[in-house]
Order: C-alpha cells, then sequence, then structure tokens
C-alpha cells in the first residue's frame, strides 16, 4: 500500500462533521439537566464542561435534549 493511498483514505477521518460527538457527548450531558435547569444556565454549563463546543452547537444540542424530554413525558 503507498503513501498515497493512506493519506487519500484517512483524510476525511480530520473533519468528521457527522455528528457523532453531539449524540455521544453534548446531548446526553443536556438530557441530564434540561429539566430543571433553564435554557441559559444548560447551554452555560454545556460550554463549561466542553470547552471546544461552539454557541451554536450548544443550543442545538440543547434543543435535542429538549425535544427528547418533551417526547418521552
Amino acid at each position: 500500500m503507498k503513501v498515497k493511498d493512506l493519506v487519500n483514505e484517512n483524510i476525511f477521518d480530520i473533519f468528521d462533521f457527522s455528528g457523532k460527538e453531539m449524540e455521544e457527548k453534548y446531548v446526553p450531558f443536556a438530557y441530564k439537566i434540561v429539566s430543571f435547569h433553564p435554557k441559559k444556565t444548560v447551554i452555560k454549563k454545556l460550554m463549561k464542561a466542553f470547552p471546544k463546543i461552539k454557541p451554536t452547537d450548544a443550543q442545538k444540542a440543547y434543543k435535542i435534549a429538549f425535544d427528547k424530554k418533551q417526547n418521552k413525558a
């Protein structure tokens, strides 16, 4: 196997925009606290727990967690 083949296969592993991190980390964290904290506090806690999260991702994680809580109830 050539180096060029290895680079071409793994180049997209660096830029993973699939949202896997959102579902594995951010949403479960927000889901635990969404029912007894206001939106602003949940987003602030997400930003503190995950320093690399973008504000739009924090809002999206809150919305997904909130919707899951509403559908469960």
